[in-house]
């Protein structure tokens, strides 16, 4: 039997993506998303999920992506550990493959403007989008 590892989220961006850069210098960026689904009882509950987006996707969400903004995410679930206080913790994230920022309050800023970004591993670059 084949396993299936997939996640797609149309939601916001809860806070300004923390940019980082590894040894190697491979850039870094995580962000949290909310997405809204009503309950049995009719109450609207919002979940948050951790993303962490690598190499040029990263600098695409680091030049792009803000507190607020739109996006439609593509990728997987990794979970990693880490020791801290003696205990270990253990943490959850989506690992983008593709990513579609669909609009932003900062729209009004020369950096976001009113173009629609978009990264998709199986997509080219072009005018209209910025995709790799």
């Amino acid at each position: 039997m084949r396993t299936f590892n997939s996640v797609t989220l149309l939601g916001y961006v809860g806070h300004d993506p923390e940019v980082r850069h590894t040894d190697g210098d491979t850039c870094v960026a995580n962000f949290s998303i909310a997405t809204r689904f009503r309950s049995k009882d009719k109450k609207e509950v919002t979940e948050w999920h951790r993303a962490t987006a690598f190499g040029r996707a990263a600098e695409i969400v680091r030049d792009y992506v803000y507190k607020g903004s739109a996006v439609f995410v593509q990728g997987h679930l990794q979970t990693r550990s880490w020791e801290e206080n003696n205990m270990k913790r253990y943490t959850t994230e989506i690992v983008i493959v593709g990513l579609s920022i669909l609009g932003s309050k900062h729209a009004d800023q020369s950096k976001a403007g009113d173009m629609r970004n978009s990264y998709d591993e199986s997509v080219e670059v072009s005018d209209q989008n910025i995709c790799f």
